[in-house]
């Protein structure tokens, strides 16, 4: 592809323009009326060079500061980077195990204050402009200023500052030194061109063209976005690190999880990555398919608005611990994960996904009615004889759940829990609405209860982000408005401590704090398995996002690989 400069009148253009010079993107666009009403066409055999993901929502934004979408950072992360990428391992101590991206080498400074990142000087920006220092000073002050909404902002507390040294050495300075420093530098920051995004004002960064049409430096350029039906990149040919195995990356939105199997099936689609437990049979059986599975950093929790949620009444009882308490009593875990999810969820271990946990905090117990109904009496909240269901001053104990109908795990589990809850007395509607409105309302505040998904950072660090009472929106992830000075004391003290035994002493003590105020019911860890065409392989399916290594998935002859799950191996 040629290299231009961005334009947003050019970018504008282009979506009209696109259809015209890529027959391929009417034919998706068609592909995708079909799957509404279930008529499919096969793809092409000529079309080999074309990888197509199905998400199963829109993205909301892609400028990376702004996204807080796991469907927007998958798109995204295609088209920026990082200074320097962790391995499989996703080890936060130290920088042994993370290789260059942006940056080809680093220096630290004596007193660790400080690291020095060499800019590769093959590095370009996708109109031809050369990446420089200045881009990742221009970056790192973007990334760390919530007024200006970046979600990353309380990430990234204890770095000071970003210095340019000369054109290629920018300097990244810290409050304190801490065993996780260079992950904190390089993990959640992607690196933005400063000359196309430091003309428009700091409030219009969202809303911005650039946001829906982005210029990066990595593998893969943005090329079309239809909203609510695909987004396209296609390979960046001049890309420093090689052209990626595929020429174009087509990111289909099937919102229905039934209907993106039945895509798959019919050759429309190369790769879900995720599948429900009552697919996983029929999907084994297919010998063009083949299951993947890999480590999983996301898990699935009952989340309380611990705020105004907007209600008529002037008090929640959900902000009363006892009814959260009563109300985590009440729920069978593991009977809600044998029952329907199967293979696919672990019951939770505490308030954060087995593999970033280092004591067990929630045992696997039954659901306790005859305790859960001790709480509700002694907080006042008694049976009705006529219906069964909990009152307290003529009010009725009800709670509103939200939850998206991008995930049918989740409404299915709204739907356990409401039978749940009934047994003791509370009675729970559920309020489905669309993944982009759920997330609004949670922003909004107006919301009682909902089942959020978490997909977290590999450091126990990214609790401040959405546990802390300083991320509150807006500006944070704290969707539940939890606050306890406390619990933030102690956070800060194991994010500010120079060894890792003390910090680690140090978060278990804050998780514990978490599971006493009961802000959330953690109600299981996701396990990923997904289903892939061949011969298509993915390759460095990371727990961090499988989505890392999409440029260099393998395009041909599947090669063996522990990725792929041997039961789908054709006998």
């Amino acid at each position: 592809m040629t290299s231009t400069p961005f334009d947003p009148n050019a970018a504008r253009a282009a979506t009209v323009h696109a259809s015209l010079r890529k027959a391929r993107v009417s034919r998706w666009a068609l592909a995708l009326a079909c799957a509404t009403v279930a008529c499919h066409t096969p793809r092409s055999a000529s079309r080999t060079r074309e990888l197509v993901v199905n998400l199963t929502a829109d993205a909301d934004v892609l400028l990376p500061p702004f996204t807080s979408t796991t469907q927007g950072a998958i798109v995204a992360d295609q088209i920026f980077e990082r200074l320097a990428d962790p391995d499989s391992t996703v080890n936060t101590i130290g920088d042994r195990d993370y290789r260059p991206r942006l940056s080809d080498r680093w220096t630290w400074a004596t007193d660790s204050l400080s690291i020095a990142f060499h800019i590769d000087p093959r590095a370009r920006w996708q109109d031809g402009v050369r990446v420089s220092a200045r881009d990742v000073q221009f970056s790192f002050r973007v990334f760390k200023d919530s007024a200006d909404g970046s979600i990353a902002a309380p990430l990234l507390s204890n770095i000071d500052s970003a210095s340019v040294r000369d054109s290629a050495t920018a300097v990244v300075w810290f409050h304190a030194r801490t065993p996780d420093q260079f992950y904190t530098a390089t993990y959640s920051p992607r690196v933005l061109p400063a000359h196309l995004l430091d003309t428009i004002p700091p409030a219009r960064w969202r809303t911005s063209v650039f946001g829906r049409a982005p210029v990066g430096s990595g593998p893969y350029r943005f090329v079309r976005w239809a909203p609510g039906s695909f987004i396209q990149l296609g390979a960046d040919s001049a890309y420093r690190g090689g052209r990626p195995a595929f020429d174009e990356l087509l990111f289909t939105i099937t919102r229905d999880p039934s209907v993106a199997v039945t895509r798959l099936l019919a050759h429309e689609v190369d790769f879900l990555d995720r599948v429900g437990a009552s697919d996983i049979p029929r999907l084994r059986a297919r010998p063009e398919l083949a299951l993947v599975r890999w480590p999983s950093e996301e898990n699935v929790a009952l989340l309380f608005n611990l705020g105004d949620s907007g209600s008529r009444h002037a008090r929640s009882p959900l902000q009363e611990r006892r009814v959260r308490a009563a109300i985590a009593l009440a729920i069978d875990r593991g009977a809600l994960v044998r029952g329907l999810l199967g293979e696919t969820a672990r019951v939770a271990q505490g308030p954060f996904p087995a593999i970033l946990l280092d004591s067990v905090f929630l045992p696997d117990v039954p659901a306790d009615s005859t305790a859960a109904a001790r709480l509700l009496d002694a907080a006042g909240w008694a049976r009705d004889p006529a219906t069964g269901m909990r009152r307290k001053g003529g009010r009725r104990l009800s709670v509103r759940l939200l939850v998206p109908t991008s995930s049918t795990e989740r409404m299915g589990a709204a739907v356990v829990l409401q039978a749940q809850l009934r047994r003791v007395g509370i009675d729970v509607a559920i309020d489905e609405t669309e993944l982009n409105a759920s997330l609004q309302d949670m922003e909004s505040g107006r919301f009682e209860a909902t089942l959020l998904d978490l997909t977290w950072d590999p450091s126990p660090a990214s609790a401040r982000q959405v546990w802390a009472s300083a991320s509150a929106p807006p500006g944070g992830s704290n969707f539940g408005r939890y606050a306890n000075p406390e619990f933030d004391a102690i956070l800060d003290s194991a994010l500010a401590s120079q060894s890792a035994d003390s910090a680690h002493a140090l978060y278990r003590r804050a998780w514990s704090v978490l599971v006493r105020d009961v802000p959330a019911v953690w109600l299981y860890d996701l396990v990923n398995v997904g289903a892939v065409r061949r011969p298509i392989e993915p390759r460095g399916l990371s727990a961090d996002g499988w989505w890392t290594g999409l440029a260099w998935w393998v395009n041909g002859t599947r090669a063996a690989s522990s990725a792929v799950d041997p039961a789908s191996t054709p006998q």
